[in-house]
């Protein structure tokens, strides 16, 4: 059996398929489709699950809930792939003609109508029955902030990451400077490809981040200015980096393609070996384009020499 590790550094451009993130030991989950979650088996590693619950129509009860300030972001039907190699589920927005300016909150619900955080449709949501706080509070220095965005427009946005009811990270992403918090996509690209953002929990404290308390209440945002601009946020999460025995030996990255079971290894020329999360050789090919027809779905290990890559069968 092998292992592996990979640093991300802030700003970076995706690969094919990246998913050295999911190689971690304990999430807190703001956005991840549920796929991705089941076949990278991380469902037992969740310590605290905020992803999004609570519809008028299908789930009234629920207490996570996508605020859109006053109509001020039109909701896009995500196509293509997204920053993790899945199809389509991924969040996708642009401002609303007209509006000048622009913001959406995931919250968790509670005293209050809908007026304190956007125009929901829905007067006095309330608290949720059985509603808890978003409890960060152990989220320490050994864990990373993750998350992966795109756009098309040549603007900047903002995005503000919640660790108590007043601890507010605030940083940019895009081209340029929002409301003059730190742009930390310097390489960001305007063309509709993902770009990561992987940073260290001790990094976003330079921000504003704090977790001391557990609170209810905006927990995530986006803002993104005035109309025209648009912007699509995917695979949201704090994560932890302490050994999980996945990811304690560093290597090399290898840079992998996986569509329609088809597996294409971008940068080697050496035998590729495909092993199971637990360790075990389940694929070995001469070249690097193979069919993967036989493996049953989830996240395997491929190594090439001594570089390795995460990978997602679906």
């Amino acid at each position: 059996m092998f292992v592996m590790s990979a640093v991300i550094f802030m700003g970076s451009r995706a690969k094919a398929q990246d998913l050295s993130s999911l190689g971690g030991s304990n999430y807190y989950l703001i956005y991840l489709d549920a796929d991705t979650e089941a076949g990278a088996g991380i469902t037992g590693k969740i310590i605290q699950d905020l992803r999004l619950n609570w519809d008028v129509s299908t789930n009234p009860t629920g207490e996570k809930a996508l605020y859109i300030w006053s109509n001020t972001y039109l909701a896009n039907s995500a196509t293509g792939k997204g920053s993790l190699g899945q199809i389509g589920s991924f969040l996708d927005f642009s401002v609303a003609t007209g509006s000048g300016w622009s913001g959406l909150g995931f919250c968790m619900r509670f005293n209050g109508d809908n007026a304190t955080f956007g125009d929901t449709g829905t007067s006095n949501v309330g608290d949720a029955p059985g509603s808890f706080p978003v409890d960060l509070t152990r989220v320490t220095d050994s864990y990373r902030f993750h998350m992966a965005v795109k756009t098309t427009s040549g603007k900047p946005s903002g995005i503000q990451v919640f660790g108590s009811s007043t601890g507010v990270a605030k940083f940019s992403v895009g081209v340029g400077s929002f409301e003059s918090t730190p742009n930390i996509t310097p390489n960001f690209k305007s063309d509709g490809t993902w770009n990561i953002i992987d940073i260290p929990v001790s990094q976003l404290r330079t921000y504003g981040f704090t977790n001391r308390t557990a609170f209810k209440g905006n927990y995530f945002v986006v803002l993104s200015g005035a109309a025209t601009n648009n912007i699509a946020f995917d695979a949201v999460y704090f994560y932890s980096t302490a050994s999980t025995g996945i990811n304690d030996v560093k290597a090399d990255q290898l840079n992998v393609l996986v569509t329609n079971r088809i597996v294409e290894v971008l940068n080697t020329t050496a035998p590729v070996k495909v092993f199971s999360i637990t360790g075990a050789l389940v694929k070995t090919s001469v070249e690097p384009i193979f069919g993967v027809e036989e493996l049953a779905k989830g996240a395997y290990i491929v190594k090439s020499g001594n570089a390795v890559a995460k990978i997602m069968i679906k």
